[in-house]
């Protein structure tokens, strides 16, 4: 049983995945084929961390937000699946904001440690969604000024990625305006 990826926000994953566990479909270990993905296709877990994903309706991120949870609960999604699956990646866009910071505050040491196709968290977000990464960052991290100066595998700092993804003022409008002055108080500084 694989899940319909044209309906990802269907509130009946969890409990057909529920269902599917104490049946056994799919295999041992599927999770009640949560984590079965057809060829190149997410599997159920990451199509409910991208659920709706490209959709403006806001109440959408709080309905997907409410299926992973109850998939934890059901012990069918493990701390160790936000790694293993890529759904920070995955769930870090402005319509999936809720479900990015839930997978966070679970596990905020993925920030540092998670690698998205070899390159560190920040480093493969300093695009369009470098304000929500940072943010994250800075509010685990701070110390690190949320890794905004730590260098990938070519020397290369998170800001400077930004700046050459992003035009250089509107990378510094983020990382200033966006992150530090509602993140801390600059006025400390």
């Amino acid at each position: 049983m694989s899940f319909d990826t044209t309906r990802r926000s269907d509130p009946f994953i969890p409990l057909l995945a529920e269902e599917g566990d104490k049946l056994n479909i799919d295999g041992e270990g599927q999770r009640g084929g949560l984590l079965l993905a057809e060829a190149e296709d997410e599997n159920g877990l990451q199509n409910v961390a991208n659920c709706g994903g490209h959709s403006s309706e806001p109440s959408s991120d709080s309905r997907c937000l409410d299926m992973l949870k109850r998939i934890r609960q059901s012990d069918l999604f493990n701390k160790e699946d936000i790694r293993e699956y890529d759904l920070l990646y995955i769930s870090c866009q402005q319509t999936s904001k809720e479900r990015f910071e839930y997978l966070v505050d679970w596990d905020p040491e993925a920030l540092k440690e998670y690698q998205h196709k070899g390159e560190q968290f920040l480093h493969a977000n300093t695009g369009e969604y470098l304000a929500m990464s940072l943010k994250a960052g800075l509010r685990y991290y701070p110390e690190e000024l949320g890794f905004l100066f730590k260098k990938n595998n070519d020397d290369k700092a998170a800001y400077e990625l930004a700046f050459e993804q992003i035009d250089k003022d509107v990378a510094w409008r983020v990382i200033i305006e966006e992150c530090f002055e509602e993140t801390h108080d600059l006025k400390r500084w």
